[in-house]
């Protein structure tokens, strides 16, 4: 439960596609999700557009229960002695960024962590989209070219997973291999031709297997 949380105009956008009957419902559910932990029981439009609020109102609740939390222990400490002071700040929290391996995380925390902040719902609805069509590894390894290439702007991410979607690409391998500068000049020059031998085709494999 929390004592407040804030209702971004991303979240109002998505509650004024309903009636107004269905508004007042949705609102009156979503409280009751913050305030009383209460699971809601809604229509199917409702049901859509809360699952797409629950991922940052989830974060409200975490966010609110970490410093409610750590405001409890710190009550709790006396400060008898200097070096309970330095105990207390060993054990805070640190901010600390972690690249992780985007075969296991999913593209939501993935980017979240990469962009360093958190997800809008419209944000979250556009890589839901993208989810239907590309796993999470593509999806990640989207993320990590837009980083490479000095953006941290979604709409770059948008514009290469719209380009692979649009190419009717499927896999990671496909994705990977689609700028002919990752190639070396002799392979281009062969595929364009249609005649690479097995060969050099095995030989540009093993080379990218390198870097994956």
């Amino acid at each position: 439960m929390v004592n407040s949380f804030t209702i971004y105009k991303e979240y109002y956008e998505l509650i004024t596609l309903l009636s107004e009957k269905e508004q007042q419902e949705l609102l009156l559910a979503i409280t009751r999700y913050m305030f009383e932990d209460i699971e809601p029981t809604l229509n199917n439009k409702q049901t859509k557009i809360f699952n797409n609020l629950k991922r940052p109102l989830d974060k409200s609740k975490e966010q609110s229960k970490r410093k409610r939390n750590k405001n409890q222990t710190e009550t709790k400490k006396e400060p008898k002695e200097n070096h309970s002071s330095n105990q207390a700040e060993t054990h805070q929290d640190v901010p600390v960024t972690v690249n992780v391996n985007v075969n296991v995380k999913d593209s939501y925390s993935y980017l979240e962590e990469q962009f360093c902040r958190t997800l809008s719902p419209v944000e979250y609805k556009l890589i839901s989209k993208w989810r239907s069509w590309f796993t999470d590894d593509i999806i990640n390894y989207a993320i990590d070219k837009t980083i490479r290439n000095g953006a941290r702007a979604l709409s770059y991410t948008e514009a290469i997973i719209n380009s692979w979607h649009d190419k009717g690409f499927k896999t990671l391998h496909e994705c990977k291999l689609e700028n002919k500068e990752d190639k070396p000049e002799w392979f281009n020059k062969r595929i364009e031709e249609e005649k690479a031998t097995d060969e050099e085709v095995k030989k540009m494999e093993d080379l990218l297997n390198e870097y994956k």
